[in-house]
């Protein structure tokens, strides 16, 4: 399921897994029950950070602003795509995709 940034930002916005579902239909987005409980829980994280993100929060794992190249070509040419709960680079060059 491809997504917009403004699809994962309003969804980001559901108070309930149920809302979600129901801002999933409205999206012609098929999703279960389950999947929408799963994908609320991946948005509204709480408790401890991965090691990535503490590296992260820390600045070991900051690019310090740096645009991301594509590992597969090194083109600077990239999209961005949701696949919730994930974010992922796509090269419009080769078409690699990578989070």
């Amino acid at each position: 399921m491809k997504l917009t940034t403004e699809m994962l930002e309003k969804a980001k916005t559901a108070k309930t897994a149920e809302e979600l579902l129901e801002m999933a239909k409205v999206e012609n987005i098929e999703l279960t029950a389950d999947e929408a409980a799963k994908y609320f829980a991946d948005l509204h994280k709480t408790g401890e950070l991965s090691d990535t993100e503490l590296d992260n929060a820390a600045g070991g794992g900051c690019n310090q602003g740096a645009k991301p190249k594509c590992p597969k070509c090194g083109s600077y040419e990239l999209t961005t795509e949701f696949d919730i709960p994930n974010e992922y680079y796509v090269c419009e060059k080769c078409g690699h995709k990578w989070n």
